[in-house]
């Protein structure tokens, strides 16, 4: 199983806003702003923090999915 959630983010100088898949916010990445090109490096202990998360979540959902089969 694979968890697919978007969050929507807002560029820091236009504030455009756009969605972006949460597995893709990573400790070492960034994301460039579709709007005015800005670069926003991700905060790598938010990040860690978010992906520990993620695979928590993950792991849960398998222990509901293997229930049913």
């Amino acid at each position: 199983m694979e968890l697919f959630v978007l969050i929507k983010l807002r560029c820091p100088k236009c504030k455009k806003e756009f969605s972006m898949n949460i597995k893709k916010f990573v400790p070492t990445g960034s994301l460039s702003c579709f709007g005015c090109g800005t670069v926003t490096p991700f905060d790598e202990d938010k990040a860690r923090k978010v992906q520990d998360e993620v695979r928590d979540l993950e792991r849960q959902i398998d222990d509901i999915q293997e229930r049913f089969y």
